[in-house]
């Protein structure tokens, strides 16, 4: 599942920081460990789940 996200999204797994699973804030658990990129993986049950690519964009 997180491989396919990955894929779709057109990004390369070593790119990714972090992978982060059920229900974490993503964006807040970048923040706090000083990482960019990362992919979200839940599970909706039934056999089924969804993920997402993220990029924490840092100003300045």
């Amino acid at each position: 599942m997180i491989g396919a996200a990955l894929e779709r999204a057109k990004l390369a797994p070593e790119r990714i920081d972090e992978v982060f699973m059920d229900n974490v804030l993503p964006v807040h658990a970048l923040e706090a460990q000083n990482l960019k990129r990362g992919v979200v993986a839940l599970c909706i049950g039934g056999g089924e789940a969804t993920a997402i690519a993220i990029e924490r964009v840092v100003r300045g």
